[in-house]
């Protein structure tokens, strides 16, 4: 598998884009029921940043030369401008722990509501198709973050409780997420969910990174100096 992004900078650090705050539909626009794990429901959102794109493999061959780490394993014919995979959840913490020490600032994973808002456009502006299916449009300058066009899942912040039943306090499940790459599947729609242990790695599973900003009292939004 060819994981490659072509508006990738070549860059090793990851290149980061504002997402402004506020309000939106958060799940499956088609579940009626409550109780449903995508039902819909209002979700106010912060201001934040979010990497243009999942990190790349030059981005993390530079935190590993750092920490003196091996690379994970990547896909046959690789470029440093693709998308890094093989990582799992706790190798994602450890990146973010670094690249905030590395750049003197707070990198973490995205919570689920921050993926989706910032896959959706940053508010609800969706058009039923005739498969049932919403289309979102997209409406930040910069068309990337519409999270790599579905290459690959992301790591998001967020424990899985769906049906996972077990109490393996010690290696949760933890939500995974893919973009849209124009099929519109079920498993491409900005609502879909799964969970995974997050000691887990797989060859399409990487993860992008976000960067908080100052709080500004009674507004969604925050500001960077």
């Amino acid at each position: 598998m060819l994981l490659v992004f072509p508006n990738v900078e070549a860059q090793e650090y990851p290149k980061m884009v504002k997402v402004e705050g506020g309000t939106f539909i958060m799940g499956d626009l088609l579940v009626d029921s409550a109780n449903d794990i995508n039902a819909p429901r209002q979700v106010s959102i912060m201001g934040f940043l979010i990497s243009k794109t999942p990190v790349t493999v030059k981005q993390y061959q530079k935190y590993c030369q750092a920490m003196q780490f091996e690379m994970p394993t990547l896909p046959n014919n690789y470029i440093e401008h693709g998308l890094v995979v093989n990582v799992s959840w706790e190798d994602a913490q450890k990146y973010c722990k670094w690249l905030s020490k590395e750049m003197g600032k707070n990198y973490r994973l995205p919570t689920e509501a921050e993926w989706e808002y910032a896959s959706k456009g940053g508010h609800f502006n969706a058009e039923k198709n005739k498969k049932k299916q919403f289309n979102y449009t997209q409406t930040w300058n910069n068309d990337a973050i519409l999270k790599a066009n579905g290459k690959i899942w992301e790591w998001l912040a967020d424990v899985y409780w769906g049906d996972i039943t077990n109490k393996d306090t010690v290696n949760l499940h933890r939500v995974v997420r893919k973009g849209m790459n124009g099929k519109k599947t079920k498993y491409e729609q900005p609502y879909y969910k799964m969970g995974l242990k997050q000691s887990k790695s797989l060859d399409s599973l990487g993860f992008s990174v976000v960067e908080s900003l100052p709080y500004i009292p009674n507004k969604l939004k925050y500001k960077r100096d």
